[in-house]
């Protein structure tokens, strides 16, 4: 797409498809934001990143200058461990607060950036 505009115009007609195999990859977001609270640019990004990384087919979309963004590290992919948390799941709080540590989150008093719980 040309511009930002249009690929996010084109995602959301996308997302009416229902088929859930659409993502949007923007530009990379400015870095002035409220500490503890992620940018719209910045949850698109991941999640996008996330989706491309699984073995679904997925469809992404951006605009050229997005895509051209160095923005993952080399054997990212080798890097990805799932595992699901559902509505209503009972779970041992110490087991998962231990998986979350085990995969590079950090226990903080106050949640301020991501990767800290």
């Amino acid at each position: 797409m040309r511009s930002e505009d249009e690929a996010f115009a084109l995602y959301s007609l996308c997302l009416d498809s229902e088929l859930g195999c659409f993502v949007y990859f923007p530009r990379e977001a400015p870095l002035e934001r409220v500490p503890g609270f992620g940018t719209d640019t910045l949850r698109f990004r991941k999640e996008a990143i996330i989706e491309l990384s699984s073995n679904r087919p997925t469809c992404c979309i951006g605009t050229k200058s997005s895509f051209i963004d160095k923005c993952l590290e080399s054997g990212l992919s080798k890097k990805i461990e799932r595992f699901a948390i559902h509505a209503g799941e009972e779970l041992d709080r110490e087991a998962l607060i231990n998986k979350l540590i085990t995969i590079g989150y950090k226990r903080t008093p106050i949640v301020l950036e991501a990767g800290t719980f």
